[in-house]
């Protein structure tokens, strides 16, 4: 069931999307569209579970979901040129990247569904500052394990891709729960 801008807390939010659209480049608007479609979807499997169900007993707090993201809505920056330092958010989560001395920097994504909190990812390493920054997963005895995870800057948006495959029986990065995976598009946000 497909819902529309109806509520004050679903204005706010269409409102906030209408204006990033307006900040971000064509490559990173139609990335936030595609983020805006995801989130519509959780949304409204969030109000499909809560239908029927009395609010004391809901699992999953529809208003809070639509204040968060009215909030990450309204945060989003036109990145001031093509460099990597800041907060880069989506609707799976976010990548924070630091000045890590000279000529590197600090990166750590953390990602997962945000209605279920599966697949979750969490990442982190120091990466030499390049076009592209490159982190290799690594296992707990710090031994590669096959995947590397690329950040890219593409206009005003920060891509993030996986590849690789995993050594023995390893089909997932370490740093990655079932089914997870760290590739998506993340925008510059200010925190709010």
């Amino acid at each position: 069931m497909r819902r529309s801008c109806a509520g004050a807390r679903r204005r706010r939010c269409c409102e906030n999307y209408a204006a990033a659209l307006k900040t971000l480049d064509p490559s990173a608007g139609k990335a936030l569209r595609d983020d805006q479609s995801d989130f519509i979807q959780y949304r409204d499997q969030i109000a499909d579970f809560n239908e029927n169900t009395p609010k004391d007993q809901q699992n999953f707090d529809l208003g809070e979901f639509l204040r968060d993201r009215a909030t990450f809505l309204a945060g989003i920056r036109k990145p001031a040129d093509s460099g990597f330092v800041g907060t880069w958010s989506s609707m799976r989560g976010e990548v924070e990247i630091k000045a890590a001395g000279t000529g590197k920097l600090e990166v750590s994504e953390d990602v997962a569904n945000p209605v279920t909190g599966g697949g979750e990812c969490d990442i982190s390493g120091t990466a030499k500052m390049r076009n592209d920054l490159r982190l290799v997963d690594t296992d707990d005895s710090d031994k590669p394990t096959g995947f590397v995870f690329t950040f890219l800057r593409v206009g005003d948006a920060l891509i993030v891709e996986q590849s690789g495959a995993g050594k023995g029986d390893n089909s997932e990065p370490s740093s990655c729960g079932a089914n997870g995976h760290v590739d998506g598009t993340f925008f510059l946000t200010e925190k709010k």
